[in-house]
């Protein structure tokens, strides 16, 4: 009969010893082995006729260190399952044990193997339970964001016509950049606004035309904002060395015309709106434009309560042990140097885990697969804007393979499950509201630095 002993080798960390018996392995070694001689393929003899003295001599050993190995495997999982609820990962061999058993089929006596496991902690989210002040920052749409983003939609939609040269700050200047220390390379090629480009960049192109050239490097910006802005529309240049040097030549100038502001050019962009005129065309901007801006004051409230409760509840963890399985459980084992580097992250988001499996079974939440479903329809729906409720006759078909995608179903079922979890939190929290502009929000430390900070 195989006997487990369990004790305690650390702060939540525990040994368990899995002793197996004569009685306990034999039967099934000797089982195995028989399976095995039947279906031998060995040169001289016909199959399933090989001597069992034979066969054991050849596979036995390795017969035996399987059989044994797996059955201490089955004895621990099924003592886990009656006697250990909570633990973390999957049991692994002790670390450098000092009786770990060398196997030998011609030695019929008790084999005892080491196993160390880490246990769960009990927590308390106390974030939850004090009901903790947050803020949650809002961005109010302003006259002049909605302007801005006309200015950007109409532009967008606009008419470019050739011209012969610049003279005007909407004027689309499409430019060619060869290095100049490596003739070999390609040159890249890119498109700026006048209006929009940094002032040394302006002061070249102004008046250009077809004939323009000239020396410019990124360094020449000197202002850092400028720089930045630049580069988010120059994203090629963003790969090369600051210092590098570019003979810069103009390829064409063209005249940007931005969309007239009329009933067609409202109904393009919110198809189905029905829009008649300005008024109702900056009514329907400013509801999507709010829409937008509540999404992101909603993750950054999600962001603020991760890193609230990660940090403001104590969550022991059986360090040693979840470092060793980092390191061997993969499939690949780790160095202990890439161990340390992934430590950090690994262990913040364990104590998230722990947090939010015990807050969603403490506020009983579930997501029906029936609304991960209707979650994935929707989406669809929106992509290829077609209107809520609508039945196309293809998206059954594309419904029935999405069904099939389980990373698919996962991550939407997650999705779905975080969102009510921090829905719920959001009512046991106080949570007081904040008006900022879109430049504040954008100054606002991110939660992560805020926390570090206390």
């Amino acid at each position: 009969m195989a006997t487990i002993e369990r004790s305690n080798i650390g702060e939540l960390h525990d040994k368990l010893s899995v002793t197996l018996s004569k009685d306990d392995y034999y039967p099934a070694f000797e089982k195995k082995l028989k399976e095995f001689g039947k279906q031998a393929n060995i040169p001289g003899f016909r199959k399933g006729q090989v001597p069992a003295g034979m066969i054991k001599k050849m596979y036995g050993q390795s017969v035996f260190m399987d059989e044994i190995i797996r059955l201490a495997y089955t004895e621990l999982e099924t003592y886990m399952k009656e006697n250990v609820p909570n633990y973390f990962a999957q049991p692994m061999p002790l670390q450098n044990d000092p009786e770990k058993p060398s196997l030998d089929m011609n030695k019929a006596e008790n084999y005892t193997f080491n196993f160390e496991i880490g246990l769960r902690p009990e927590i308390q989210v106390k974030a939850v339970e004090e009901k903790a002040p947050l803020t949650k920052y809002t961005i109010a749409v302003t006259d002049e964001m909605m302007d801005k983003e006309i200015e950007e939609i109409r532009k967008r939609a606009g008419k470019l016509e050739d011209k012969a040269a610049q003279n005007s700050d909407l004027d689309i200047i499409h430019l060619s950049y060869k290095n100049n220390a490596d003739e070999s390379s390609e040159a890249i090629e890119d498109v700026v606004e006048f209006g929009k480009s940094p002032k040394v960049l302006q002061e070249k192109l102004k008046a250009c035309t077809t004939a323009t050239s000239f020396e410019f490097s990124l360094n020449n910006i000197q202002d850092e904002t400028e720089k930045a802005e630049f580069l988010k529309s120059a994203q090629k240049l963003k790969t090369v060395p600051a210092e590098t040097v570019f003979t810069v030549n103009v390829t064409k100038v063209a005249a940007l015309e931005p969309r007239a502001m009329d009933e067609t050019f409202y109904n393009d962009v919110f198809p189905g709106a029905a829009i008649k005129d300005e008024a109702g065309f900056r009514a329907e901007l400013k509801k999507a434009m709010a829409e937008q801006l509540l999404r992101y004051s909603n993750e950054r409230l999600q962001n603020e309560i991760f890193e609230t409760l990660v940090h403001t509840t104590d969550v022991n963890l059986p360090e040693s042990f979840l470092k060793y399985w980092l390191k061997s459980g993969g499939e690949k084992q780790k160095t202990e140097e890439e161990v340390n580097q992934e430590w950090s992250s690994f262990n913040h988001q364990l104590k998230w885990t722990l947090i939010s499996d015990q807050l969603i079974g403490k506020y009983g939440i579930q997501v029906p697969y029936e609304e991960v479903i209707q979650d994935i329809k929707n989406r669809v729906s929106a992509y290829f804007g077609i209107p809520a409720g609508e039945d196309a006759p293809w998206m059954d078909a594309y419904i029935k393979k999405m069904e099939q995608d389980e990373k698919t179903l996962e991550e939407t079922h997650r999705r779905l499950m975080m969102d009510k979890l921090f829905a719920r939190i959001e009512q046991d929290l106080t949570i007081s509201e904040t008006e900022v502009s879109d430049e504040e929000f954008a100054k606002l430390p991110s939660a992560h630095e805020h926390h570090h900070q206390h």
